[in-house]
Protein backbone atom coordinates (compact mmCIF):
# COMPACT_ATOMS: atom_id res chain seq x y z
CA UNK A 1 0.00 0.00 0.00
CA UNK A 2 2.85 2.38 0.70
CA UNK A 3 4.41 2.07 -2.59
CA UNK A 4 1.17 2.66 -4.50
CA UNK A 5 0.91 6.06 -2.41
CA UNK A 6 4.24 6.79 -3.23
CA UNK A 7 3.60 6.57 -7.47
CA UNK A 8 0.29 8.08 -6.86
CA UNK A 9 0.47 11.40 -4.90
CA UNK A 10 3.42 12.72 -7.12
CA UNK A 11 0.87 11.54 -10.34
CA UNK A 12 -1.99 13.20 -8.51
CA UNK A 13 0.57 16.47 -7.80
CA UNK A 14 1.31 16.64 -11.59
CA UNK A 15 -2.29 16.73 -12.05
CA UNK A 16 -3.05 19.24 -10.29
CA UNK A 17 -0.10 21.81 -11.41
CA UNK A 18 -1.73 20.92 -15.26
CA UNK A 19 -4.85 21.23 -14.55
CA UNK A 20 -5.13 23.90 -11.69
CA UNK A 21 -3.82 27.17 -14.11
CA UNK A 22 -6.55 25.97 -16.27
CA UNK A 23 -9.08 26.47 -14.14
CA UNK A 24 -8.35 29.44 -12.99
CA UNK A 25 -7.28 31.02 -16.78
CA UNK A 26 -10.34 29.73 -17.97
CA UNK A 27 -13.03 32.59 -17.61
CA UNK A 28 -15.96 30.43 -17.65
CA UNK A 29 -18.44 33.14 -16.06
CA UNK A 30 -19.88 35.52 -19.24
CA UNK A 31 -20.61 38.19 -17.35
CA UNK A 32 -20.63 39.81 -13.72
CA UNK A 33 -16.83 40.15 -13.27
CA UNK A 34 -13.86 42.27 -13.55
CA UNK A 35 -13.11 41.15 -17.25
CA UNK A 36 -16.72 41.16 -18.52
CA UNK A 37 -18.61 43.59 -16.26
CA UNK A 38 -21.98 43.38 -18.18
CA UNK A 39 -25.26 42.57 -15.82
CA UNK A 40 -25.84 39.02 -16.28
CA UNK A 41 -29.27 37.64 -17.90
CA UNK A 42 -31.01 34.49 -18.56
CA UNK A 43 -29.24 33.86 -21.46
CA UNK A 44 -25.47 33.96 -19.31
CA UNK A 45 -27.01 30.97 -17.63
CA UNK A 46 -27.26 29.16 -21.06
CA UNK A 47 -23.29 30.70 -22.41
CA UNK A 48 -22.37 29.45 -19.21
CA UNK A 49 -23.12 26.04 -19.11
CA UNK A 50 -22.22 25.66 -22.78
CA UNK A 51 -18.45 27.39 -21.86
CA UNK A 52 -18.49 24.36 -18.81
CA UNK A 53 -19.36 21.70 -21.10
CA UNK A 54 -16.40 23.08 -23.83
CA UNK A 55 -14.30 23.21 -20.89
CA UNK A 56 -14.68 19.76 -20.17
CA UNK A 57 -14.69 18.26 -23.32
CA UNK A 58 -11.70 19.88 -24.77
CA UNK A 59 -9.64 20.84 -21.66
CA UNK A 60 -10.52 18.26 -18.95
CA UNK A 61 -11.25 15.36 -20.84
CA UNK A 62 -8.21 15.15 -22.84
CA UNK A 63 -5.50 15.71 -19.57
CA UNK A 64 -7.21 12.94 -18.25
CA UNK A 65 -7.35 10.59 -20.55
CA UNK A 66 -3.54 11.82 -21.05
CA UNK A 67 -2.88 10.94 -16.91
CA UNK A 68 -4.72 7.56 -17.65
CA UNK A 69 -2.73 6.24 -20.29
CA UNK A 70 0.55 7.27 -18.68
CA UNK A 71 -0.96 5.00 -15.53
CA UNK A 72 -1.53 2.51 -18.21
CA UNK A 73 1.79 2.69 -19.57
CA UNK A 74 3.15 2.83 -16.14
CA UNK A 75 0.94 -0.80 -15.39
CA UNK A 76 2.45 -2.32 -18.22
CA UNK A 77 5.85 -1.32 -17.40
CA UNK A 78 5.78 -2.57 -13.91
CA UNK A 79 3.93 -5.89 -14.47
CA UNK A 80 6.79 -8.26 -14.12
CA UNK A 81 6.05 -8.52 -10.57
CA UNK A 82 2.26 -8.68 -11.21
CA UNK A 83 0.92 -9.94 -14.31
CA UNK A 84 -2.17 -8.45 -13.63
CA UNK A 85 -1.31 -5.42 -13.86
CA UNK A 86 -0.69 -5.94 -17.34
CA UNK A 87 -4.17 -6.56 -17.85
CA UNK A 88 -5.61 -3.63 -15.81
CA UNK A 89 -2.95 -1.13 -17.69
CA UNK A 90 -4.15 -2.28 -21.24
CA UNK A 91 -7.79 -2.03 -19.87
CA UNK A 92 -6.94 1.85 -18.76
CA UNK A 93 -5.40 2.67 -21.83
CA UNK A 94 -8.25 0.56 -24.03
CA UNK A 95 -11.22 2.69 -21.61
CA UNK A 96 -9.16 6.23 -22.04
CA UNK A 97 -8.93 5.72 -25.63
CA UNK A 98 -12.55 4.37 -26.39
CA UNK A 99 -14.08 7.21 -24.06
CA UNK A 100 -12.16 9.96 -25.95
CA UNK A 101 -13.41 8.16 -29.26
CA UNK A 102 -17.11 8.47 -28.00
CA UNK A 103 -17.00 11.77 -26.83
CA UNK A 104 -15.28 13.51 -29.71
CA UNK A 105 -17.54 11.04 -32.58
CA UNK A 106 -20.79 12.26 -30.77
CA UNK A 107 -19.65 15.87 -31.27
CA UNK A 108 -18.70 14.68 -35.19
CA UNK A 109 -22.31 13.03 -35.32
CA UNK A 110 -24.32 16.07 -33.80
CA UNK A 111 -22.39 18.44 -36.18
CA UNK A 112 -23.10 16.80 -39.36
CA UNK A 113 -27.05 15.63 -38.65
CA UNK A 114 -26.84 19.50 -37.89
CA UNK A 115 -25.36 20.93 -40.61
CA UNK A 116 -27.16 18.75 -43.13
CA UNK A 117 -30.21 20.01 -41.78
CA UNK A 118 -29.94 23.59 -41.72
CA UNK A 119 -30.26 24.30 -45.04
CA UNK A 120 -30.89 27.90 -46.29
CA UNK A 121 -34.50 28.86 -47.23
CA UNK A 122 -35.26 31.35 -49.77
CA UNK A 123 -37.43 34.15 -48.79
CA UNK A 124 -38.17 37.62 -49.68
CA UNK A 125 -36.20 39.05 -46.93
CA UNK A 126 -32.96 36.86 -48.36
CA UNK A 127 -31.92 33.40 -46.74
CA UNK A 128 -32.44 32.22 -43.50
CA UNK A 129 -31.56 29.29 -41.82
CA UNK A 130 -33.01 26.95 -39.70
CA UNK A 131 -30.26 26.89 -37.31
CA UNK A 132 -28.18 29.23 -36.00
CA UNK A 133 -24.22 28.23 -37.62
CA UNK A 134 -21.76 27.53 -35.55
CA UNK A 135 -24.46 25.60 -33.44
CA UNK A 136 -22.16 24.93 -30.69
CA UNK A 137 -22.33 28.95 -29.38
CA UNK A 138 -24.70 30.67 -27.61
CA UNK A 139 -24.61 34.25 -28.37
CA UNK A 140 -26.77 36.75 -25.91
CA UNK A 141 -28.22 39.25 -27.91
CA UNK A 142 -29.34 42.53 -26.39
Amino acid sequence: MKKQLLIIIPLILVAIILVVPQITSAGLVPCGTTANPTPCSLCHIFTLLQEILDFLAWQIAPALAILIVAWGGFLILMSGANPGWKQSGIKAIRTAVIGLLIMFAGWVVVNEVLLYFSKTNQSSSGKATIFQNPWNEIKCVK
